[in-house]
């Protein structure tokens, strides 16, 4: 019998230890004898690109150098990326997005996240372990887009205000204020707003909010006033706003700027004069149902409708109910234009009130004519 003798060596996986090995030789003859030989099997040695790809391979999340317990799936500190995976090596990482960038030379990291309102943005991380021979590991992270601050949201909501907030009534500009301003009392975004005044012309209520409108006297200049609006919410934010009040003038009609210097009463014929008007503009309206007529007793009256007078002298064509011709407007008064016109008798003690802040007194008027000199009030 002929055998091959082939010998298979198994060398112990690198890492264990070397085996030592008893090879017995028998020698076949007319009888047989045997020797023994005792050897080592040497374990098997890592190569360079076995180790790499063993370092690399072992390599966790912690090599991330996450912060603050922050997940690698919402990063928003800069990570402290690991700088080897032992055993003599060196990790050089690579990013694929600017979000976080690395420097090719000091492998300095920095963290760029999104804007506020920009969404969080993916990353991938490639660590390559460097030996002999190199080996690499990809992370996927997210860096989180940046969220407003409560001072920043502030600063927006009070940055985005507009002469608006200001609530400015019947079209009038900034600079010519004869009305009451609503102001807003919010910048929206469950916020608040306090306003404060620097001028007593605008006075503002500390605890309501309540604003007065205070106007100079007739003759007084026009006052300038700072209006400061502070958006509340977790923090504050303010903005200014300069107006101007207009002082009272004579014989104004205040909502819709007509100058007059009488109104003559027909008691018999039921018609109204509005005599001495000297300014107004295409398109002036004149509303009559800001006009209270009282005996001072019980009984008042108030007329309706708003009368529109166009930059004409001549009949303002409304089915012959009223005329303005020169700088006089007639009123023929109908049921329509009173809410009660019955027992429209006049005293020494009548007066016809305003809702706009000034007052008209009629005294020792006759029954057929009742002349009424228009006097301002505060």
């Amino acid at each position: 019998m002929v055998r091959t003798g082939a010998v298979t060596l198994n060398r112990p996986a690198v890492g264990q230890s070397d085996v030592e090995v008893t090879l017995t030789a028998t020698v076949n003859d007319v009888v047989t004898a045997t020797k023994q030989f005792i050897v080592t099997v040497k374990a098997q040695t890592e190569t360079a690109a076995q180790k790499a790809e063993r370092l690399a391979t072992a390599l966790t999340d912690e090599a991330l150098g996450l912060q603050n317990g922050e997940p690698k799936s919402a990063i928003e500190t800069t990570p402290q990326l690991a700088t080897t995976a032992g055993e003599d090596s060196t990790i050089v990482w690579t990013s694929n997005n600017a979000a976080i960038t690395i420097d090719s030379e000091t492998g300095a990291v920095t963290l760029n996240r999104p804007a506020v309102g920009q969404s969080d943005v993916e990353v991938t991380l490639t660590a390559t372990v460097n030996g002999v021979v190199t080996a690499t590991k990809q992370f996927t992270v997210k860096v989180k887009a940046r969220t407003e601050t409560a001072a920043q949201k502030a600063e927006r909501l009070v940055t985005a205000l507009t002469d608006e907030a200001l609530g400015l009534q019947n079209g009038e500009p900034k600079t010519a204020i004869e009305t009451t301003p609503q102001l807003a009392t919010t910048a929206g975004e469950a916020s608040t707003i306090v306003w404060t005044s620097n001028n007593a012309a605008i006075t503002i209520d500390s605890e309501t909010g309540a604003v007065t409108l205070n106007r100079p006297a007739v003759g007084q200049s026009d006052v300038e006033v700072t209006l400061t609006a502070t958006v509340n919410g977790v923090v504050t934010a303010t903005k200014q706003f300069t107006v101007k009040v207009k002082a009272l003038s004579s014989y104004t009609d205040k909502t819709n700027q007509i100058t007059f210097s009488k109104v003559t009463l027909d008691s018999q014929t039921q018609t109204l004069l509005i005599s001495g008007i000297t300014n107004y503009e295409t398109g002036s309206t004149f509303d009559f149902s800001k006009l209270i007529y009282s005996n001072g007793v019980t009984d008042e009256y108030q007329l309706k409708g708003i009368y529109k007078l166009e930059l004409t002298l001549e009949d303002v064509n409304e089915a012959g109910e009223y005329f303005f011709g020169y700088d006089t407007l007639t009123i023929k008064l109908t049921d329509d234009d009173f809410i009660e016109i019955i027992n429209l008798d006049f005293y020494n003690t009548d007066i016809i009130k305003a809702l706009l802040g000034w007052n008209v007194n009629l005294s020792n008027n006759p029954a057929a004519e009742v002349n009424v000199n228009v006097d301002i009030i505060n």
